[in-house]
Parts: C-alpha cells; structure tokens; sequence
C-alpha cells in the first residue's frame, strides 16, 4: 500500500475531482424544453417551474427566453398562456429528463383532463442535442409539432436561433421564418426582467 503525505493526498484528490468534472462534462448534451401555463397566477408556475429545474442535479447552465403571451392552439375557448423556452445542459437520457419534469408538473398541480386543456403548468421536451427519437412508444424527439407552432419557436429563436434541430436539419431561426402558425405571440416579460424578477424571489 502507498502511502501520500497530506499535500500529495490533496493534490490526488484535486486530480480525482478534476477528471470526474471532466467525465461529467463529456457527457452532458443541449436540452430545450417549452414551458406554458394559462391558470391561475401564471408568472409564478413559470417562476416554480424554472426554479425547480435549476434544483435538479443532472441539470446546469440553464438559459431563459423571454415570456411571450400567446394565443391557445387546439382547443381554443380557454385562457390565453404564457410561453417561455429553457435551454440547460444535462447529463439526463431523454426519458429520464421527461420524468423529471412530469414530477414538477405534477407537484405544481398539473391535471392531464383534458388534450390541449387549460393547465396550471406544462413542460415540454423541445428537442435533445444529437437525438433523433420517433419509436411510437411515448416520447418523440424532436416534439413533432415544433415546426408548426410560433408559441414555441418565436421564444426558442430569440434563445438560440442556429440551434440546428436533430432530425429536421434545420435551425430553429430557419424553422421560425417558414413557420406558417398565424397564432398572436407577444412579449410579456424580458429575459433580464424575468431573471430580476426571480432573484428577487429568492432573496
């Protein structure tokens, strides 16, 4: 058995630390997920929601649009919503992303009643950094209805618009412009004033 003297030890576990970072890095991928809610205090199940990813250890660097007001699409007797669209880094499989974020639904009070109803909170897997899913069981990735709904791209644009979006080839900036949704988006809230807004929450 070798032995380190306490500097020698500190240094290995630096090293350790180091190479593990490095390791967790690698494996971490570009996530975009949509959230919208059209019930009760809208802002505050955006501002829980938000909060509620940045706590989940698989999650870092997350990254906000700005909230968008929009038009319901489908079933359209219903409030209007709010929009936003989250980009994070994550080391999560996709269907470990999409449990994680069905537990914040459901712990924000999200009711699956109704297709297209009204909801307190709902948080979409937009799209996942080099994965192409379509196996008819559940979760498809890239969300099939992206290309079609300006709630989505308008504020996933404004985030990243030279996304290029697996399986589609395209960015979204791209998808944006050929988008042919005349649904009403329009700015709610900024960026910085959302992100001022829940520091101040916290504090």
């Amino acid at each position: 058995m070798i032995l380190f003297s306490t500097k020698e030890r500190h240094q290995d576990k630096k090293e350790s630390r180091y190479r593990d970072t490095r390791r967790t890095a690698e494996k971490m991928r570009l996530a975009y997920i949509g959230l919208g809610s059209n019930l009760g205090a809208r802002m505050q199940y955006l501002d829980r929601a938000v909060q509620s990813l940045q706590k989940l250890r698989g999650i870092e660097n997350l990254r906000c649009s700005s909230v968008y007001e929009t038009e319901p699409v489908g079933h359209t007797r219903q409030p209007e919503f709010l929009n936003a669209v989250v980009e994070v880094r994550t080391q999560f499989e996709p269907m470990q992303l999409l449990q994680a974020l069905q537990t914040i639904e459901s712990s924000l009070g999200r009711e699956r009643a109704e297709h297209w109803g009204p909801r307190t909170i709902d948080l979409d897997i937009l799209a996942v950094q080099g994965v192409v899913r379509h196996d008819g069981k559940g979760l498809q990735l890239p969300h099939p209805q992206i290309a079609n709904r300006r709630f989505v791209l308008v504020p996933w644009a404004e985030l990243e618009p030279d996304f290029i979006v697996p399986g589609l080839d395209q960015k979204v900036g791209q998808l944006l412009e050929k988008c042919r949704d005349p649904s009403d988006v329009r700015r709610y809230m900024t960026a910085q004033a959302w992100g001022e807004q829940m520091q101040k929450e916290i504090m």
